[in-house]
């Protein structure tokens, strides 16, 4: 054993080395745990400097230690000694110090022991290849400037590294394998960022990683390519999307890039769920329609992607609530919302519209705490009272309880008639807890009432985002054979996908919506050009279509439905010739189907209305108001926009006498209700035989 604690001790009595190398590895050790650490539980501990940078400055410290006794040897003062070793501790990390000279200034002359001389060449080893390492670091986001510059396919920006924008780009690069995938504002290194797992995904997609934020992409918008202008004949497109988790921001950003580069060939997709968000974009794009001068110069996009929307639409399509009604057997559409997040209340909204059917009964619950009910009643006040003067009567309450209460547990009980429930808290854990615990006690609460009957249970709708979760309970629910009770929605990998924002099932048959708008007298123009209000208007339209098919009898989503058996294909498709023949000689009620779904589609523009904030405006004060100036050509104006007064939520039958005194004209306004029998057919049904029938 002597020749190894020889050399160790020989080693360790050196003070010229020992205290330096000591410190060195003390670094070291600390750096490599804390990397580990880091590492297994997937967070930073939150530090001001990272692993990295303290160990750059433990390795400069000791290369310092090292000159600073022989410096001392030269001067005989501390301070020229110091001063003298940080100006060689500099030159080293400009590689003016190679490790031969290192050493023969360190120890002269003397006979040196190969330890010692080993951890001496190390330092000075280390101390310029981190000097290589900062400057690669210095000029990394040169480097993904050149990638982006010279790689070819068009470029998606992304405003922040997170599950919703990894979802998108991982969608991205499954459709588009030349796309250039950029990931701006990510700093490595910072706090924020806790799951170190992104940073890895991104690159795996061959993502750009920069620290720049969107702001700075002007150089990427204005620079082309001149070889692929020559031969190519082809200009990159620039798809941004402000995806940050803080949705102000992506309103606030996408404005300002909108008003910088109206000129450029960009498309702008903001991604908010808040309810002013759809009125700041309609307002700045009209407000480039209205300048006579920019208006023919606007290339540009702005889109505004509603995660709440999209997650409220499409359940409502692909589950419809008359189906969780028929399991249950019951001839009332009764709904429960738990929760009062902006998904909950985009359910909430769509719902109420949705279930304005004549051969169902309606009713619906929204249960929260107390301090939410505050906020609801601002949001939807008077809601009741503009129901009752367009006609349409809605059972709706609100319950105060805190989730996850006993006051909470004895409210559910109380709605155990409810047979379409959505539960939607903003936390994914609490959600799948609330969700079991909704369909435990309601269970519960029939088998005490002797109610309860096998396979007629309510449909359970938790609204989950993150995918982990998501996969977790519907693994959890196929192995307990719960799959035709719970249906999660709302996963990031469903809603943040390519399909969503260009090709969405809702906009294809909105877009349907508008071209038979178009046909009429009012032009609206392309379903791309319009407002978000209208497009959303457009989209409600649509997705009420198999509500209304089914108030006839005809359900698209079973094909098993005696009623209309005979219009299916033995693949379960509707055979649309059938549909559109059906139609046109149908008589409902002693009613024509014309004037039967005009009815229905005016309660459900008005409920629609209701929920956005529209009132109703009556005869008299119209004509006084436009007494004083509002007038237009074409006759008295019915509404009033920037006080969302509307004349036309009245009672279907009272639209007759609306219009004779505002129009003298009294079918003048079932005009707008009248489209809505035209689009009902062969291609509506088109879109949702592809889009919708494997999806229930």
């Amino acid at each position: 054993m002597d020749f190894i604690i020889e050399p160790l001790l020989s080693f360790i009595t050196d003070t010229r080395i020992s205290i330096s190398a000591l410190f060195l590895l003390a670094v070291t050790v600390f750096c490599l745990v804390w990397y580990f650490v880091s590492l297994k539980t997937g967070k930073r501990k939150i530090w001001i400097f990272t692993p990295m940078q303290i160990f750059y400055a433990g390795v400069a410290i000791s290369a310092f230690m090292l000159w600073c006794y022989i410096r001392f040897q030269v001067s005989g003062n501390w301070i020229i000694a110091g001063l003298d070793s940080i100006a060689a501790t500099a030159k080293m990390f400009g590689f003016d110090t190679k490790a031969a000279e290192f050493v023969k200034d360190i120890f002269g002359d003397e006979p040196v022991h190969w330890l010692k001389e080993a951890y001496v060449s190390l330092v000075a080893i280390l101390v310029p290849c981190l000097t290589v390492r900062a400057v690669f670091g210095i000029f990394k986001e040169t480097y993904n400037r050149l990638v982006y510059f010279f790689k070819g396919g068009n470029s998606h920006i992304f405003s922040e590294l997170n599950e919703k924008s990894l979802c998108l780009a991982r969608d991205i690069r499954k459709h588009d394998r030349k796309a250039v995938i950029v990931f701006a504002d990510v700093h490595r290194n910072s706090t924020k960022k806790e799951n170190l797992g992104l940073f890895g995904e991104a690159e795996e997609l061959k993502a750009i990683l920069t620290k720049r934020s969107v702001y700075d992409f002007n150089f990427f918008l204005q620079r082309k390519l001149i070889i692929k202008q020559l031969i190519l004949r082809k200009e990159r497109e620039y798809t941004l999307y402000l995806i940050d988790e803080e949705e102000t921001d992506n309103v606030k950003t996408g404005i300002n890039l909108f008003n910088t580069y109206y000129e450029k060939n960009l498309t702008v997709n903001i991604f908010s769920s808040l309810e002013s968000s759809e009125a700041f974009v309609d307002d700045t794009v009209a407000l480039y329609e209205s300048d006579k001068i920019k208006k023919d110069r606007v290339k540009a996009k702005l889109n505004l992607v509603n995660q709440a929307q999209i997650i409220a639409y499409d359940l409502l399509l692909k589950h419809p609530m008359f189906v969780a009604a028929d399991r249950c057997n019951s001839d009332t559409i009764s709904v429960l919302v738990v929760g009062t997040s902006n998904i909950a209340l985009e359910c909430f909204k769509a719902a109420m519209w949705c279930g304005v059917m004549r051969n169902y009964k309606f009713k619906i619950t929204v249960i929260d705490s107390e301090e939410n009910r505050i906020r609801f009643d601002y949001r939807f006040a008077d809601m009741a009272e503009e129901f009752e003067k367009a006609g349409v009567k809605i059972a709706f309450e609100y319950k105060d309880a805190q989730i996850n209460s006993a006051v909470f547990m004895k409210e559910i009980q109380s709605c155990c008639d409810a047979n379409y429930i959505i539960v939607a808290t903003d936390n994914d854990e609490l959600t799948i807890n609330t969700a079991s615990v909704v369909h435990r006690e309601i269970i519960r609460e029939k088998v005490r009432r002797d109610e309860y009957v096998s396979g007629a249970e309510p449909t359970i709708i938790p609204v989950i985002c993150n995918i982990d979760y998501y996969e977790a309970f519907i693994a959890a629910n196929k192995n307990a054979n719960l799959t035709d009770i719970f249906y999660p929605c709302g996963c990031y990998c469903d809603v943040y996908k390519t399909d969503t924002i260009t090709d969405w099932v809702v906009d294809k048959m909105g877009s349907v919506v508008n071209d038979f708008y178009n046909k009429s007298n009012e032009k609206h123009g392309k379903y791309s050009s319009l407002s978000q209000t209208e497009k959303r208007s457009n989209r409600a339209n649509a997705v009420h279509t198999i509500y209304k098919l089914k108030d006839i009898g005809i359900n698209i989503c079973l094909s098993d439905d005696k009623k209309t058996v005979e219009l299916y294909h033995c693949d379960n498709k509707i055979e649309t010739e059938k549909v559109d023949s059906y139609l046109k000689k149908l008589v409902v009620g002693g009613r024509s189907i014309e004037d039967y779904f005009m009815d229905l589609e005016h309660d459900r523009w008005s409920v629609f209305q209701i929920m956005d904030g529209w009132k109703s405006w009556g005869v008299d004060e119209i004509k006084r108001v436009n007494g004083k100036g509002l007038t237009k050509e074409m006759g008295i104006a019915h509404k009033l926009v920037n006080a969302k007064l509307h004349g036309n939520i009245v009672p279907y039958s009272e639209l007759a006498n609306v219009g004779l005194e505002l129009r003298n004209n009294k079918n003048y306004f079932y005009g707008y209700d009248k489209v809505v029998v035209e689009f009902i057919g062969s291609e509506m049904i088109k879109i949702m035989n592809n889009e919708l029938q494997n999806d229930n």
